[in-house]
């Protein structure tokens, strides 16, 4: 059953679009979002606000209330947070907000047993990255025996740094869920076969962008790969993965926030080790969760 959102507070007609925006287009969600204009068609209020002096809705109770502020309060059972500058909230906190309303509203629900055949869904991931960032073993971790890859012994400066590298693609399947299968490809790191992730990202759901925290240059290696796919980030969601961070514990997840910000997005940042995993399924499912939103 959709669920319907009245919107209360806003100022900056812009940033009220851009959040009506994000709640209309989440009609991929197990429960989609309705905008509605009159307050009394409404199940929950989005209520922006920037003090303390908030005026809450009398007829909502905390349960139904999304606060759109820098704080949380106990008025209000649900939190957004408000980034500056009436910037879009991050993809991370607002697909945690849907997963979260949309639980309690399950758990809340009568069980009705209906028994109804799963639609099978194949999704297409691309994991791209600087050379050693693990994309290679990130997709073997992921797909287990369905890996498969082609490396190479490298003719370059590559060798330094390790012994074989990718020169076509990586590629594995992850069944996430009984309906869901993801379909993982990975990316060659070495400039001279950028064009291969140009092929691959046809038809892709998002991107894995995996930066080695071990390496001197990794802002610049994660501005890179973000001006190079900056098209397909237009419209596509994307999620940062820091590796290596056994080897070189800083810079700090904050340092990669703050540089992606400075560059006006939101792509959510993870630490995460290659050969884990949850941890890379973490990924996966964060990835896909904003994709589905989109």
């Amino acid at each position: 059953m959709t669920i319907r959102l009245a919107m209360l507070g806003f100022n900056d007609a812009a940033e009220s679009a851009r959040l009506a925006a994000l709640f209309t287009h989440a009609r991929h969600w197990q429960q989609p979002w309705e905008v509605v204009e009159q307050v009394a068609d409404a199940e929950f209020v989005l209520l922006a606000a920037d003090d303390e002096t908030t005026h809450y809705p009398p007829h909502f109770s905390p349960e139904n209330i999304i606060l759109y502020a820098n704080q949380p309060s106990q008025q209000a059972k649900w939190h957004l947070l408000r980034p500056a500058n009436a910037q879009t909230p991050s993809p991370l906190d607002f697909t945690l907000l849907l997963k979260n309303i949309t639980q309690s509203r399950v758990k809340s629900a009568p069980v009705i047993p209906v028994k109804t055949a799963a639609k099978s869904e194949s999704l297409k991931v691309l994991i791209v990255g600087s050379v050693g960032s693990g994309k290679t073993t990130a997709v073997k971790t992921l797909g287990g025996s369905s890996a498969i890859s082609t490396e190479a012994k490298p003719s370059d400066q590559t060798q330094l740094q390790k012994s074989t590298t990718t020169v076509a693609m990586d590629f594995g399947t992850l069944r996430l869920d009984d309906a869901t299968q993801v379909r993982l490809y990975g990316s060659p790191g070495q400039r001279r076969f950028d064009f291969m992730g140009d092929i691959l990202l046809h038809k892709a759901a998002g991107l894995i962008i995996l930066i080695g925290n071990d390496r001197s240059d990794c802002l610049s290696e994660l501005n890179y790969y973000l001006n190079a796919y900056h098209d397909f980030l237009r419209t596509h969601p994307a999620v940062i993965g820091v590796t290596h961070n056994d080897i070189s514990p800083t810079p700090a997840l904050r340092v990669y926030a703050d540089f992606i910000q400075a560059r006006g997005q939101s792509w959510p940042v993870r630490k995460v080790d290659a050969r884990n995993h949850l941890e890379m399924k973490g990924l996966v499912d964060l990835l896909i969760e904003t994709a589905r939103l989109r």
